[in-house]
């Protein structure tokens, strides 16, 4: 999060639990989140911009070959994904930009000798699948409550069709990237 130059729209993906959680003035307020407060579309890093300069840093300054990356499920699908069957119905609901954008991304890092290392999950999940500051108040009686429902089955399902080159799936991109994990850390879930 965060962007220098981006307008608030393009840059800003609040539709996800850490945002929701992190800009919560319930939350900020709790004692144990150690929230500071501030926006992280205002303060963070600014990599969704800033995507070009950080490979150029991996690749020359560090002398990194490879970058890991996870995909942001909450800016590809902003809204509930439930009911959609098959990937021509989920290419309807996914955010055709961002799906550019990632494109690109995979494209950047190649043009500078990056491989690719993508875990399809690593922390954040859309809002419609997890209510993070419902769930810090009360998970038995949250919803959704993100892994502990129903996401493992179709985060799984994602990384199978990530996988295949033949998918029709609207975020098939084995070809940009053939190294992928479906979760980053699960022991950490």
């Amino acid at each position: 999060m965060g962007c220098p130059s981006l307008p608030a729209s393009a840059c800003t993906h609040s539709k996800v639990d850490w945002y929701e959680f992190a800009t919560s003035q319930e939350m900020i307020e709790s004692s144990g989140t150690y929230l500071s407060g501030q926006d992280p579309a205002v303060v963070g890093p600014g990599h969704w911009e800033l995507f070009e300069q950080d490979f150029d840093l991996a690749a020359e300054r560090l002398s990194n070959n490879a970058f890991k990356m996870t995909i942001e499920w909450g800016r590809l699908f902003p809204d509930s994904t439930d009911g959609t069957n098959g990937y021509e119905h989920l290419r309807v609901r996914a955010d055709s930009q961002v799906i550019e954008h990632y494109h690109t991304v995979f494209a950047a890092l190649r043009r500078r000798g990056l491989e690719p290392l993508v875990a399809l999950n690593q922390s954040t999940l859309p809002s419609w699948i997890h209510d993070a500051v419902g769930c810090r108040k009360n998970i038995a009686g949250c919803h959704p409550r993100g892994w502990i429902d129903r996401v493992e089955f179709q985060t799984l399902s994602a990384h199978k069709s990530f996988r295949d080159k033949q998918s029709q799936s609207p975020f098939a991109c084995r070809s940009l990237a053939d190294k992928s994990l479906p979760l980053r850390k699960p022991p950490a879930l």
